[in-house]
């Protein structure tokens, strides 16, 4: 529990992030800083990350591999926080230059494809268009929607 009393839980690829937010609103970015202790592997993580969305080369993937406990969950609120946020990240990465990312967020147990208003909702494709428009006007099919139109929906949002 934050000390605001509430925190943010996010689920994605089974994993749970959670995060300390004001009054369930606001990310507690500065908190989350101020209590992590920064490793070097956590900082090569996000200096990676940040390489990559400045398109000045980084891994396109990266798996982070560690036992139960190892900070995999904790890495990927870091990365959230880093790119939500950049301008307070840089407080605390000095030697890093986070810019702002749009972050989608995903529970993938807690979306099933379903037809509201003649629109196609709950599939992976179209909670990103979601998220990134606000809408789902053209990934809204059942069927994925291929490369392509992925690729256009990303590129139109890239930092």
């Amino acid at each position: 529990m934050s000390e605001t009393g509430y925190i943010q839980v996010i689920k994605s690829n089974g994993e749970i992030f959670i995060s300390p937010v004001d009054k369930g609103k606001n990310v507690k970015t500065e908190l989350f800083f101020k209590k992590t202790y920064l490793t070097s592997g956590l900082k090569s993580l996000i200096k990676i990350a940040s390489k990559r969305l400045r398109g000045e080369g980084g891994d396109p993937i990266i798996q982070i591999q560690t036992p139960f406990g190892g900070g995999k969950t904790h890495s990927l609120i870091a990365l959230y926080h880093t790119f939500k946020n950049p301008e307070i990240a840089k407080k605390y990465l000095p030697d890093i230059e986070p810019i702002k990312a749009k972050i989608v967020t995903i529970v993938g147990t807690a979306i099933t494809p379903e037809k509201e208003d003649d629109k196609i909702i709950g599939t992976l494709w179209g909670e990103i268009e979601r998220q990134l428009e606000g809408d789902i006007k053209t990934l809204n099919s059942p069927i994925s929607p291929g490369r392509e139109k992925l690729r256009t929906l990303l590129k139109k949002h890239e930092p």
